[in-house]
C-alpha cells in the first residue's frame, strides 16, 4: 500500500497478490486530511509488519524444503525496455507516468511492471505490463 497527496487529494494505491495495482481516491468526510493520513500511516505500518512476517515464514518454509529464492533470467533493465516498447506500441505516453515498479513472480516466471500516472490523481490513471521471463513476450493491461 502506498499513498500520497496530489493537488489536495489523497490517492491510495493497493497492489493485490497478482501484482495488479488498484488506485483509489480517499474520501474522508467529517475527518481532517491530517487525521485521514494518520489512519493510513497506521494501516500501512500494520500491513508492512504482516507482509514482513509472511515473507519471513515463506522464506523459512522454502529453506526447510531446500529451495532457493528464484529470480528471472532476464536483467531488469532488459525487462524495463521490453515493457516500455510494448506500452508505447499500445499508445501510452510514458512521460505521463512514473518509473515503473518492477516485480518478478517465480511461480509464473513473469515480470510485472506497474506504471502510475503522475499528473492526474484519478482512478484508472495506471497500467501494468507483464513480461514472460522465458519468451520475452509482453502484454499490456490497462488501468480500470
Amino acid at each position: 500500500m502506498s499513498y500520497e497527496v496530489r493537488r489536495g487529494v489523497i490517492v491510495v494505491t493497493l497492489v493485490d497478490r497478482h501484482g495488479d495495482a488498484h488506485v483509489h481516491i480517499l474520501d474522508h468526510p467529517g475527518v481532517s486530511q491530517e487525521e485521514a493520513l494518520g489512519v493510513l500511516a497506521a494501516k500501512k505500518s500494520e500491513l508492512s509488519e504482516r507482509c514482513s512476517k509472511e515473507r519471513e515464514e515463506s522464506t523459512l518454509s522454502a529453506t526447510a524444503r531446500g529451495s532457493e529464492t528464484q529470480v528471472g533470467t532476464m536483467p531488469p533493465d532488459k525487462v524495463r525496455d521490453i515493457a516500455s516498447r510494448a506500452a508505447k506500441a499500445e499508445g501510452y505516453d510514458l512521460e505521463k507516468f512514473a518509473a515503473p515498479k518492477i516485480t518478478f513472480h517465480p511461480e509464473t516466471q513473469q515480470w510485472w511492471l506497474f506504471f502510475l500516472g503522475i499528473h492526474e490523481p484519478c482512478p484508472g490513471n495506471h497500467f501494468s505490463v507483464v513480461v514472460d521471463d522465458r519468451t520475452g513476450k509482453a502484454s499490456v493491461r490497462g488501468g480500470c
